[in-house]
């Protein structure tokens, strides 16, 4: 394999240079030296185009490969004119010229005097052409109250975890699916000193997110009869996977437009309430308070401003 190993005497340049030697060398055997010189005078200060001159290790595999480029473009050449003179197949029917189609256009008897009756050439019926069936999905009259694919199998990962923290979380996880809470007693039990194993205490920030993993890893080993028989209707019914999709994306978007309407009105009440000018007012009266109110008792309050009690003298 040339390509591979490469022949006596020529130095296989990296594939960076490899990629800028193959394309120049392609387009100088397709236009001549004189493409060559332009690249000499515009890219002679730059080191990637060194292996235009001869004294280049790398000059020697620019040769081969333009011979290459030359020598496929040559056979390309000889294969289409090979093309071009076979003669065609006997069962191949000859297209009519234009002439002959004219005269066949002719009417076949001598015209006779008087009104002649119009030939209508029979139209034949537009055929439709027969390709892949096409379903058609109805829009989904109700939008779901909740989400008809929620999302079970994911778990957004803590943004101050790091890699090996992330990896013997998960780790721990599946075999806690697999293997049941008494794994996970043991496990507690065995490295409650250590410190990379302080997720399985109740009080430490990444306890919920070790506890969801292990959840969303055992409806995967371990699926319920519930998601069973779900998956075996969807495999008898594909187009129920369409349509909860598209329910899916139907309650999707109205849920972000109430997002929106919501950030909306915060945005307007939170513009408008900068928009006040708390030291534009006007004093409207004043009210002295004054030491003698306080002291004084308040007046009595008038018999005829006692309200009357109904069976009471």
């Amino acid at each position: 394999m040339a390509e591979d190993r490469g022949l006596a005497g020529i130095i296989y340049p990296p594939p960076e240079i490899k990629a800028i030697i193959d394309k120049t060398s392609a387009f100088v055997a397709k236009n001549g030296r004189e493409f060559e010189v332009r690249i000499k005078q515009h890219e002679q200060e730059n080191p990637k185009f060194k292996f235009l001159e001869k004294e280049n290790p790398y000059n020697a595999y620019y040769e081969m490969k333009i011979d290459e480029s030359k020598r496929k473009m040559e056979e390309a050449a000889a294969a289409e004119a090979a093309a071009a003179a076979a003669p065609l197949p006997e069962d191949t029917p000859m297209q009519p010229t234009e002439e002959e189609a004219l005269d066949d256009a002719k009417p076949s008897q001598p015209l006779q005097d008087g009104p002649q009756p119009l030939a209508v050439a029979p139209v034949a019926a537009e055929k439709t052409p027969i390709g892949p069936m096409q379903v058609v999905f109805k829009k989904p009259k109700v939008i779901p109250k909740s989400d008809p694919c929620p999302i079970t199998y994911t778990v957004a990962i803590p943004s101050d975890m790091t890699p090996l923290d992330l990896d013997i979380i998960k780790l721990t996880a599946q075999y806690v699916a697999r293997n049941g809470q008494s794994f996970l007693q043991n496990v507690t039990g065995r490295e409650h000193r250590n410190m990379q194993f302080d997720f399985l205490k109740g009080t430490h920030r990444w306890f919920q997110f070790f506890h969801s993993l292990v959840d969303a890893y055992t409806k995967i080993i371990i699926p319920g009869n519930d998601m069973i028989e779900s998956l075996r209707a969807q495999v008898n019914d594909k187009l129920n996977i369409l349509e909860t999709c598209i329910s899916g994306h139907e309650w999707k978007s109205r849920e972000d437009a109430k997002r929106k309407a919501i950030e909306d009105a915060e945005e307007r009440e939170r513009v408008a309430f900068q928009l006040i000018d708390w030291h534009d007012f006007v004093v409207v009266e004043t009210i002295d308070f004054n030491l003698e109110d306080d002291e004084e008792p308040a007046p009595a309050p008038a018999l005829g401003d006692q309200p009357a009690v109904d069976g009471v003298e």
